[in-house]
Order: structure tokens, then C-alpha cells, then sequence
């Protein structure tokens, strides 16, 4: 394993306080007002749903959540560029090592999903309310729309888009 390589956190508020590594880890560098927060202090990151690290920053009275692979880039790879977000190129959200990140717009990011074996569809969307039999079943069913919906608890307008092909199509 190579040395570790720490630089300044890039924010005018919490800059001088924290660095962050290139091992994707973030610490303090002063002391803090209340609590344990001591020089050298490595943070707890909080895994949020996505899978993103977060970290929560503290300068008295700002006190700020940032999102672990935003600071690494910014401190290694440059400022961010106007409309532009951090992309995981292995597409592992607590992957935040410098050189799996890059800048890239919100939509290129969406367009490399499935060059890296992603396809949220179907069950894998976390807001589904359907599993891949109930898509078939309602495939199948010959009775109106609005009935189906009623005994799933969709709208009248997803049952007919699963009926078009618009969604669940890769079954």
C-alpha cells in the first residue's frame, strides 16, 4: 500500500480545518471546540442510500454535510466545473479514490451506466411498487385498466405504459 497523500479540504469555511486523502478518507487538523475532534482525527462517514460516503464538517457556528468523493475530487482533481457533477468511473458510489473520479454532466454520467453492466430497472429502482411477476401479470390481464391499477395500487397510466412496452420492457 502506498503512503498516504493528504491535502487541504477546498472550501473557504472548512479548508484550514480538514484534509482529505487519496485513500478517499477525511480528517481534522486543528483542534475542535467541543468533543473529541483532535488533531489527526479521522471522520466517521455515514454511508447514505445511494451508497455515497458523507462526512459532516464543523468550523463554529458552520457546520456542513459533504459528500466524501466531492471533496476528494475537488482537492486532487481541480475545481468543479460549471454543470458538471463527480462520476464514479467503476460506478462503486464508496469507491472514492482520485483516480476513480472524474467531472462529467449529469447526463453523460446516466449514458455510462450501462457501459458498466448498470441497468436500474424493474425491482432494481428503489420507487418501484412492482416485482417482475406482478409486470407480467398485468401484462395479461384483459381487464381495464383502471381495475388492474386498483389491485396493484398503481395508476391507470403505468398499467397501460407496462402494456405498451414503456416500462418493465425487458421482460
Amino acid at each position: 500500500m502506498t503512503e498516504e497523500i493528504w491535502k487541504p479540504v477546498v472550501h473557504p469555511d472548512f479548508g484550514q480545518h480538514y484534509e482529505v486523502s487519496d485513500h478517499g478518507r477525511v480528517r481534522r487538523t486543528t483542534r475542535g471546540i467541543k468533543g473529541p475532534a483532535k488533531p489527526g482525527h479521522i471522520l466517521w462517514q455515514r454511508t447514505v442510500a445511494s451508497g455515497h460516503k458523507r462526512v459532516l464538517l464543523c468550523n463554529s457556528p458552520a457546520r456542513k454535510h459533504f459528500f466524501v468523493h466531492t471533496l476528494v475530487l475537488t482537492a486532487f482533481g481541480g475545481p468543479k466545473p460549471e454543470g458538471t457533477e463527480c462520476c464514479h468511473n467503476d460506478n462503486n458510489p464508496a469507491n472514492n479514490i482520485p483516480g476513480n473520479l472524474r467531472w462529467g454532466t449529469p447526463s453523460s454520467n446516466r449514458l455510462d451506466r450501462p457501459n458498466r453492466g448498470v441497468k436500474i430497472r424493474g425491482e432494481l429502482n428503489r420507487n418501484s411498487k412492482l416485482n417482475a411477476d406482478a409486470a407480467r401479470a398485468i401484462r395479461a390481464d384483459t381487464r381495464l385498466s383502471k381495475a388492474i391499477a386498483a389491485d396493484f395500487g398503481i395508476s391507470p397510466s403505468t398499467v397501460q405504459r407496462i402494456r405498451r412496452g414503456q416500462i418493465w420492457a425487458h421482460l
